[in-house]
């Protein structure tokens, strides 16, 4: 049950979210997607939502990428080839 618990708190509990995003480095990666869990057009970020974060988070280095949902952005080919070519931007 501790599993689920400390889970759930990393991705609802606002005072921990915050807490950790403002503390990540200068660059760090925020993926957008255009497609949501279900492939639904918008995304899980609504565009008044990312604009706060990149205001409240500078340090964050915000990307859309179009063509891929909260899944295929990781698991398709397209989504984790656009994933490595961010990666290898920001290495360089």
């Amino acid at each position: 049950m501790s599993a689920v618990e400390d889970d759930s708190r990393d991705l609802l509990d606002a005072g921990a979210i915050d807490d950790r995003v403002s503390r990540a480095p200068e660059g760090t990666l925020f993926l957008r997607v255009g497609y949501g869990l279900l492939a639904e057009p918008g995304g899980l970020y609504p565009p008044d939502l990312l604009a706060e974060h990149a205001r409240r988070y500078p340090q964050l280095d915000i990307r859309q990428l179009e063509d891929v949902n909260h899944y295929t952005l990781l698991l398709g080919h397209s989504g984790a080839a656009a994933v490595t070519k961010l990666i290898e931007e920001v290495v360089r």
